[in-house]
């Protein structure tokens, strides 16, 4: 960490040293590597400066379905859609467009994508009102609108190289083939999903065995599932990018690559087919029900229920459900909830089977000092000591990756 982040490093010592002069206490070692990584994530999740996407089309919902698809897959921000039903005039079309574009603008400019007609002239006049950059790409669809939020989401990518991409770009299917050099020869890359969990061993691996299931119907078509842990996630992913084609990722956490990333829950709650049939044979018809807590629970009673062998589903989903919203200090985000469940109730079934997961050791007695793991594990045992369970700390150090994940 000190070789790869040294600013962040010395940053976090000079807090440490400030605060321990401020407040006379003394500050355990391990807390300088907390805040280095804090300050890295802090620097790494600052999205000022992508590009904006503003969709306009004719119709009265033609932009608006376009977006609400790519939004659904993708869970991105940095999107707006103007319907220009035929009875507009084109002066009230761009005056809405002009609202979207400073609305969405960051600093970079902003893409418009758009199908027809005087919509494809709008560009410049929207710069000389705003000031802001606006570059446009007509016969707009589907698979456009999702391969620009893709390149916005990548926060170093400039306006101009997004659409010089976007100008070349004929879709997926066929002419989009992944390749590497090796000994003067061109060799295609073999497609993959990635899925993430705290461990790479547990519902990563549930996740893996449900994909595969539902892959078996592409017969023409080997995509493999690679379950991986968060720790250590992004050099695992350098090196899986020389060797596959990343379709997609899901799990805990969304990496910062160019891949699709889709929600966990959604290959829980019975949407996993038309997901995978988006991304195989570019179906545009994927729509996502929004998740309530009824909905919620009943994703985790499947996922139990189909998983594990040791749990009674009907009696642990509400003690992990009100453990798991109290984690996440009750806030309704069933999307992390969900994730904590999930990961929980592998906890419970991996201790009944005495086949728990082992940390590394190094890193376990480092994170075990600080007050926030301990407290972590003081309220797991109070959990896991109602059902005679008894949890090792190699688990419990899992979860507190995970929930660090999850902030």
């Amino acid at each position: 960490m000190v070789e790869d982040y040294p600013k962040e490093f010395s940053v976090a010592k000079w807090m440490k040293q400030e605060l321990q002069k401020e407040y006379n206490i003394n500050i355990p070692e391990v807390e300088t590597y907390y805040l280095t990584l804090l300050l890295v994530s802090l620097k790494q999740d600052n999205v000022t400066g992508r590009v904006g996407v503003v969709i306009a089309a004719h119709g009265r919902s033609t932009a608006t379905s376009m977006a609400e698809v790519v939004t659904t897959l993708l869970g991105v921000d940095n999107i707006r859609a103007v319907d220009m039903p035929l009875e507009m005039k084109p002066q009230v079309a761009l005056e809405k467009i002009i609202h979207c574009v400073q609305e969405i603008d960051r600093g970079s400019g902003v893409i418009l994508l758009v199908d027809m007609g005087s919509l494809t002239t709008f560009s410049e006049k929207i710069t000389e009102k705003t000031g802001i950059e606006v570059k446009t790409i007509d016969m707009v669809t589907t698979p456009i609108v999702l391969e620009t939020v893709r390149k916005t989401d990548l926060v170093e990518t400039t306006l101009d190289e997004i659409y010089r991409s976007l100008q070349s770009f004929r879709g997926y299917a066929g002419s989009h083939v992944t390749t590497r050099e090796e000994n003067g020869h061109s060799l295609k890359l073999k497609k993959a999903i990635v899925a993430i969990c705290a461990s790479g061993e547990g519902t990563a691996q549930k996740m893996k065995e449900m994909l595969d299931k539902h892959l078996e119907k592409y017969f023409d078509v080997d995509i493999e599932v690679l379950p991986i842990s968060v720790i250590d996630m992004d050099k695992q992913l350098v090196t899986l990018q020389q060797k596959y084609e990343i379709l997609a990722t899901t799990g805990i956490v969304k990496p910062k690559i160019d891949a699709v990333y889709i929600p966990m829950e959604h290959f829980f709650n019975g949407d996993a087919e038309k997901v995978l049939d988006y991304l195989v044979e570019e179906s545009e018809s994927y729509d996502e029900n929004e998740l309530t807590s009824e909905k919620a629970k009943q994703i985790c009673l499947e996922y139990m229920g189909e998983s594990f062998t040791f749990l009674n589903p009907q009696k642990l989903i509400e003690p992990l459900w009100k453990f798991s919203s109290s984690l996440l200090d009750n806030k309704e985000n069933y999307s992390q909830l969900i994730n904590i469940l999930m990961h929980l109730a592998g906890m419970f079934e991996r201790a009944l089977r005495q086949d728990t997961l082992i940390a590394p050791q190094e890193e376990l007695k480092l994170t075990e000092q600080t007050e926030r793991f301990q407290q972590l594990e003081q309220a797991l045992n109070i959990l896991s000591g109602t059902f005679q369970i008894e949890m090792p700390k190699d688990e419990i150090y899992y979860l507190e990756q995970l929930l660090a994940y999850q902030e």
